[in-house]
């Protein structure tokens, strides 16, 4: 009976806290994009992330590492990885107008826990462009993919 304890707890949890449930299908459901990236890539490509995110979540399932670029940070992040985190995964950290690139595969991150000012300065890059597509990870995150030719 003690060992069906923390079951009962953790299981209770889950459908009285959700939020609580480890966030693992965030990575299932980046696949796709990683896939549809990993089909359409052509050289000179790059994937430019706005939040931290997308590319934890994306980086093992994709072909083209040294084409991940992250956007730097403009204000606080909650629950962002540290500097050193940061540079032991080798994220590169730089402008988007800083890259050479033909294409750039942007993902925007859009939920409460990023400061408004990422997609203040991603949103100029994104002008009159629609997203290929979106991927809500749960109520309160919501992924996308666009595609910038290089100007």
């Amino acid at each position: 009976m003690l060992l069906l304890l923390p079951m009962l707890v953790v299981s209770s949890a889950r459908f009285t806290m959700p939020w609580l449930v480890l966030r693992a299908g965030d990575s299932e459901k980046m696949m796709h994009l990683a896939e549809y990236l990993n089909a359409n890539w052509q050289p000179g490509d790059i994937v430019y992330h706005v939040g931290d995110g997308s590319w934890i979540d994306m980086i093992n399932y994709t072909e083209h590492h040294e084409g991940f670029y992250k956007m730097p940070l403009c204000g606080i992040v909650r629950g962002a990885p540290s500097a050193l985190t940061r540079h032991g995964l080798g994220v590169q950290i730089a402008p988007l107008d800083q890259i050479e690139f033909t294409r750039a595969w942007v993902i925007t991150a859009i939920n409460p826990m990023t400061p408004d000012c990422e997609q203040t300065i991603i949103n100029r890059w994104l002008k009159g462009l629609n997203p290929i597509t979106c991927v809500n990870n749960d109520i309160i995150k919501q992924d996308c993919l666009y595609l910038i030719h290089a100007p």
